[in-house]
């Protein structure tokens, strides 16, 4: 199983075809193929994620500690786009994933109003992480 289908898997069967949906929607409407990088994380795993910026170097890329990720309870899926450039640059491409996404009734990072999370998708069902 390659690691793309391993990351849907992982998730909700709910949040997984929608995400299905919205990656062939990608590629029929638009050209550009996605996949999943990320589903389910363990708490460690988080840990790890949240340490990039603050002790471990990198940029800062969550501000989800371990449990305040709905990644850590199946609920959300982070894309990339299959091709040379996982992480395109070009907003237009993002904006397209992010109404598709959107349409198909999922939560998009990239209209988060502090650090915007354009490869990232959830789901709620209308719940708050303390209900999930």
């Amino acid at each position: 199983m390659g690691f793309a289908q391993k990351a849907i898997r992982t998730v909700y069967p709910d949040l997984a075809v929608r995400m299905i949906r919205v990656y062939s929607d990608m590629e029929t409407k638009f050209g550009h193929p996605m996949k999943a990088s990320s589903g389910l994380r363990s708490f460690r795993e988080q840990e790890e994620i949240y340490a990039k910026g603050r002790t471990l170097p990198g940029p800062i890329v969550t501000a989800a500690k371990p449990g305040d990720s709905l990644h850590n309870y199946g609920c959300a899926i982070d894309s990339i786009f299959i091709g040379t450039d996982p992480f395109p640059k070009d907003d237009i491409l993002w904006n397209n994933f992010g109404r598709l996404a959107m349409a198909h009734g999922l939560n998009w990072g990239g209209q988060w109003r502090t650090l915007h999370d354009k490869p990232h998708t959830q789901i709620t069902y209308g719940l708050d992480l303390s209900q999930i």
